[in-house]
């Protein structure tokens, strides 16, 4: 198993994220994604969505 750690943060804020991407070699078709956000504000009393999204490096071919 192998795993790459990213740590986002925004030096004009306090926002962060953490992004743990695990895989291994025993296992062709298995890759496991971890984000991790910081809290979001809830006083408000409006509901949120969150999304991430990701972009492949160009030529990134997932061969259906």
């Amino acid at each position: 198993m192998e795993q790459w750690t990213f740590d986002f943060t925004d030096p004009q804020s306090t926002e962060k994220a953490k992004m743990r991407v695990r895989f291994s070699e025993h296992f062709d078709e298995f890759i496991e994604f971890d984000v991790e956000l910081n809290p979001l504000p809830i006083d408000d009393g409006k509901d949120k969505d969150v999304t991430v999204n990701f972009k492949m490096l160009n030529g990134f071919d997932p061969q259906g």
